[in-house]
């Protein structure tokens, strides 16, 4: 057993941020018959960790994954553990389904984690395992009933039993069978469930028809309504040195009916919403997603007799936030990049206060340009964009008196550079575009790579049929931006992770009057 500097580092971390040195000792000594004098050399902590390392290494895979998962099993809630035990998980679990990639492993842990009740699981897995896993793995099994090891451990480690103990046949793999059986007879989300079909479809195509099948038959008593469209809308309100930020959801069934639901991280305050720093806002906007997912779409009443949703996330920012790095890759649970799996649009905080809270004439003018984009989209040909798309090449030079005249022609802009530099020069820039009432706009807020590569990866979205059709066209650019934050994409296209798209719909605004009290439903 080998490792690499970089994951000798990182095992050498985990191990100084997990454990003090006297508990260090206890751990090698009843997990690893490891004695910290006579068989680790070295004469500072440091020195002996490194030799334990060593030490590991030399012996070969199991005393490696006895000393991982003894580490993982004592400090479980560790993030630093997670870490490097999802990156050498293709080690730790041993198994020949040549469908399940490292990346498939990690997947369905992180999936099932997030469950609220692991016993759900458990209960279920244990009726496929054989009889006798309690007399075989009693140490796995008294691990699955602890309640204060972690979910994410304990889903690591029903992985292990089904993949290496009791891992079925070839064409039946115990874990697919869990899945399926999870799908068809746990109390999981609905959230949880449709991850969970999606991942059996890249594993293993052949199981999602029966998978779908048993779904089916278990919602056959819901009512049927195809895809729901759930509009997460979080404001994000300046406040002081602070910021405020409130969400609620809107449900759109395609029969018309419609919901709204407040989103509260905490039920029992009474406060607005949340308060935080700019600092602390991907976080909190990643719980606020997090919670929708896991409550608020998670019930059956709130999607209004549809098999299915779509979750799309508008971000309403104040204008010193728009175009800022807070959001699109700073966003995630997990794992989990939330603007790569759901679509994610900026929306002005500024243009909605002011429509809608001071009645000025903003609104007209944002409701008439909104109003004109398909029509002027589909009478105009491809070469005439340039009237109606207006292109941005320096903003740092930009004379804004002749740039609001020429907003006055155009419905959207095409931004090929990074916003000015200069706080008070953004500010008034952004302030006329958003009193302009022009509804799309796109964002770089990267300089790289080269100007033609940015003009042409923004043209690519340009089409008339998808500016026309709102959920297809953020369907792509979600997909683009995901393809941007996989490490394995094309280098060339790394700079669409800092792509920022406003696009504001006045028949999307959020309800007011639920913001306003911040999550806390109106009498």
């Amino acid at each position: 057993m080998e490792l690499s500097g970089a994951e000798v580092k990182q095992l050498r971390l985990a191990l100084k941020d997990s454990f003090k040195e006297g508990d260090l000792k206890q751990f090698l000594r009843e997990d690893l018959n490891l004695r910290w004098h006579q068989d680790i050399e070295g004469g500072t902590y440091d020195a002996k960790i490194a030799s334990l390392i060593e030490t590991v290494e030399s012996r070969g895979i199991k005393i490696f994954q006895k000393l991982v998962i003894g580490i993982a099993r004592e400090r479980s809630k560790n993030s630093k553990i997670k870490e490097f035990v999802e990156i050498k998980i293709a080690d730790l679990i041993e198994h020949n389904i040549g469908s399940l990639s490292k990346k498939a492993l990690v997947d369905i842990i992180n999936i099932l984690e997030r469950t609220n009740n692991f016993n759900d699981i458990w209960m279920i897995g244990k009726n496929i395992l054989s009889s006798k896993v309690g007399d075989c793995y009693s140490q796995e099994v008294k691990s699955l009933a602890n309640s204060n090891l972690s979910n994410w451990f304990k889903c690591f480690i029903l992985l292990k039993l089904f993949l290496e103990a009791y891992p079925g046949s070839s064409d039946y793999p115990n874990i697919l069978a869990l899945v399926q059986n999870l799908l068809q007879k746990s109390a999981l989300s609905n959230e949880i469930k449709r991850e969970l079909r999606e991942w059996l479809q890249e594993v293993n195509p052949n199981f999602t028809s029966q998978a779908t099948l048993s779904s089916s038959t278990n919602e056959s008593q819901q009512p049927t309504g195809g895809e729901l469209k759930a509009h997460l809308m979080i404001t994000v309100n300046s406040e002081q040195s602070k910021y405020r930020v409130i969400a609620s959801l809107l449900c759109i069934a395609p029969t018309g009916n419609s919901k709204e639901i407040p989103v509260n991280l905490n039920p029992q305050s009474n406060e607005r919403g949340i308060s935080c720093t700019k600092r602390q806002l991907p976080k909190k906007l990643a719980e606020f997603i997090q919670k929708c997912l896991s409550d608020s779409l998670s019930y059956s009443d709130n999607l209004l007799g549809c098999n299915y949703y779509k979750l799309i996330i508008e971000l309403f920012l104040p204008i010193e936030l728009l175009c800022e790095p807070i959001d699109r890759e700073n966003i995630f649970g997990g794992n989990i990049h939330f603007a790569a799996k759901y679509p994610l649009v900026i929306r002005s905080y500024d243009r909605l206060s002011k429509a809608v809270i001071e009645g000025k004439d903003l609104w007209n003018e944002f409701v008439r340009s909104s109003a004109q984009f398909p029509h002027l989209l589909e009478v105009n040909s491809q070469p005439k964009w340039q009237n109606i798309i207006l292109p941005l090449t320096d903003l740092n030079s930009v004379s804004l008196m002749s740039f609001k005249e020429k907003l006055k022609k155009s419905i959207g802009i095409r931004s090929n550079c990074p916003v000015p530099a200069c706080p008070k020069q953004k500010y008034r820039l952004l302030l006329e575009i958003l009193d302009s009432g022009i509804p799309i706009v796109f964002w770089s807020r990267s300089g790289e790579p080269s100007f033609a590569a940015r003009k042409t990866g923004i043209n690519r979205f340009l089409q008339v049929d998808l500016l026309c059709d709102r959920y297809r066209f953020i369907e792509e650019v979600r997909g683009a931006r995901a393809r941007a934050l996989d490490y394995r994409g094309q280098t060339q296209e790394r700079w669409l992770r800092h792509l920022t798209l406003l696009w504001d719909d006045p028949k999307l605004m959020p309800p007011m009057d639920l913001l306003q009290v911040g999550g806390k439903t109106s009498s």
